[in-house]
């Protein structure tokens, strides 16, 4: 149970498969799990039930995979085996999860998964666009868990295009193509870039899955930038090492690439979230899922803020039009007062805080109107102010 729970009583197979793999019957597999179900070892949810607490499941399937010595029982090749063609997601999240427990003790154990691992790799090599696809949908549970390896085969994916042609009838119903095969990698990266160090290479995979896609990013959350602009944002519990992170691949994309600006996104889209002065922050509670809104305190997100500010800055610079224009768009989203999301209540030393900053990016703009004679540029100055000289709530900003 504990190699393959959630344990879905309500499907034959899976409860056929497991009775052969413990060499029961039928009847006598169900018999058990009602007891253990009774004696509390085991908690229903719905058709599933599950081994409790999650450390004793953790005990169990340790116990079953490493030897007191430390070596593997070959008990992890035997349940892959066995259930990879019913239930592999499951599979792969458990041993996943134990290996990866095995490498963050600092044993000296050999890798739980290197067998299953290279069988994978194989058969995603030899597959067809529609089962790479139908793969990763398959390993995304395990991503958190083993994020070196998925990196590894993301690269692979990106670079690599299958060779294997899809089946007839498949093909009758809809041609999968490496597009597809690319579409699932975001939701892979997302959860590779909670391991902060990989978050530098998944910045630039998703950038480079997305800086061309013309989706609008706010109605395609899967959106290779949409997730980019997800990592950047400021949420309750994350680091400021991730918004570093997000920041010094901006920087990176713009010392290196000449034509950075020349795509259909720009990278500033990346850099408007942490110029932001409140947010959202999601977390569970129990089966369900709650917003929660919060101010940011200047002192506490400067240095990145600061850091944001001078990319803008920088790209205010440029001999470029386009350039020009998008960094104003940034400048003006950076000027804006503090938002009340959700009934949150803003006080004026709320506001007050952001006074130093916005007085700050005015000069900014001052400057820019000084030296520039583009007629579009004043134009898009004036747009930019117009709100905050007539509604803003400071008098001398107002001015």
């Amino acid at each position: 149970i504990a190699a393959i729970q959630p344990v879905r009583l309500n499907k034959d197979h899976v409860i056929g498969r497991g009775a052969e793999f413990l060499g029961l019957d039928r009847a006598s597999l169900l018999r058990s799990l009602g007891v253990l179900e009774q004696a509390g070892v085991l908690l229903r949810r719905g058709y599933s039930v599950r081994i409790v607490p999650d450390v004793l499941a953790d005990h169990i399937l340790h116990q079953a995979c490493i030897t007191p010595q430390g070596q593997p029982t070959g008990y992890a090749d035997r349940v892959f085996e066995g259930f990879e063609s019913l239930c592999p997601s499951d599979v792969l999240r458990n041993l996943g999860e134990l290996d990866w427990r095995l490498t963050k003790s600092g044993e000296q154990t050999p890798a739980l998964l290197s067998s299953i691992w290279q069988a994978i790799q194989q058969e995603f090599k030899g597959a067809s666009h529609s089962s790479r696809c139908a793969m990763l949908k398959v390993l995304e549970d395990m991503t958190v868990f083993q994020p070196q390896r998925m990196l590894e085969l993301v690269e692979f994916a990106i670079r690599n295009p299958a060779t294997k042609p899809e089946g007839v009838e498949l093909s009758k119903v809809y041609q999968y193509t490496h597009d597809d095969v690319l579409g699932e990698l975001t939701p892979l990266l997302r959860r590779i870039s909670f391991t902060l160090d990989f978050l530098p290479r998944c910045c630039d995979l998703l950038w480079q899955l997305g800086r061309d896609d013309d989706q609008n990013l706010s109605s395609h959350p899967n959106d290779p930038l949409h997730v980019l602009a997800d990592v950047a944002r400021y949420e309750i519990g994350k680091p400021f090492a991730a918004n570093h992170a997000v920041l010094d691949a901006v920087e990176r994309w713009l010392d290196s690439d000449p034509n950075v600006h020349g795509h259909v996104h720009s990278p500033l889209e990346i850099v408007d979230p942490m110029l932001a002065k409140t947010g959202l922050s999601s977390h569970s509670e129990g089966p369900r899922w709650a917003l929660r809104s919060f101010a940011l305190q200047r002192e506490d997100i400067e240095p990145v803020r600061k850091r944001a500010l001078d990319v803008v800055v920088h790209c205010l610079s440029s001999t470029d039009l386009k350039v020009i224009m998008r960094a104003l768009a940034s400048l003006e989203s950076a000027l804006r007062e503090p938002a009340g999301l959700l009934g949150l209540q803003i006080t004026d030393a709320d506001r007050g805080q952001w006074r130093p900053e916005q007085v700050e990016i005015l000069e900014q703009i001052e400057r820019l109107a000084e030296r520039s004679t583009e007629p579009l540029v004043h134009l898009r100055i004036g747009e930019a102010l117009w709100w905050h000289g007539r509604y803003g709530q400071s008098s001398d900003i107002k001015e």
